[in-house]
Parts: structure tokens; sequence; C-alpha cells
């Protein structure tokens, strides 16, 4: 019985980071394209915000729980992308991981922090 719940966690948390991407790819995706002043149809617009009301939560509790590990430290900021830009600023390892995360982050959102 442990094994199955253990499994379940495992898969959700698979499932959630494929989740994650995928809605941050598609949110940035039409993003860059009202940022070239093209027009989405209003049936794009309506899910669109929901995604990114979705992913700023998202964000957040990424900063909470990724972050928190991947920097140890506890959140000074409210989302990762912040933290992130805080520790770009910096120097040592932290800078380095934070490097990392914005140059995963902008490959979906060039100059996404």
């Amino acid at each position: 019985m442990q094994i199955d719940i253990i499994g379940i966690a495992i898969s959700s948390l698979i499932g959630g980071w494929v989740v994650l991407v995928n809605l941050f790819a598609a949110v940035m995706h039409c993003k860059a394209i009202l940022d070239r002043g093209e027009k989405l149809p209003k049936v794009f617009l309506y899910p669109l915000a929901v995604g990114a009301a979705v992913g700023v939560m998202l964000d957040v509790l990424a900063n909470f729980v990724i972050g928190t590990i991947a920097f140890r430290e506890a959140p000074r900021e409210l989302t990762m992308t912040e933290r992130c830009k805080r520790h770009k600023a910096g120097h040592g390892w932290q800078k380095r991981r934070a490097e990392w995360w914005c140059e995963q982050l902008g490959k979906f959102d060039p100059g996404h922090c």
C-alpha cells in the first residue's frame, strides 16, 4: 500500500511539472504575440488570463518549495522570478544557480528575469 502512495505522489509531481512547463510556454507564447502588437481572438484571451493567474500562483508556490530547496534559504520575495533577479545581482553559487534558472525560463520568455 505504501508503494502505491509513493508512486502516486511521484507521478503527481512529474505530471504537475509537465503541466506547469506547458502552461508557462503557452502563456509566454501568447505574451510574445501580444508584445508584437498582434491581436489574439477573445476566445484565447480568457484562458490566457486564467493561465496567467494560475502561473503567478505556481510561481509563488515554486518559490516557497523549489526556491527554498534550490537556494537553501527562506524566501524574501513572493515569486521565484524575483528571487532569481536578486541572486543574479549577487555572487557565488546562488548567482550561478539563479543564472541557470533564468536561462531555462528565458527559453520560453527571453528577458524573463
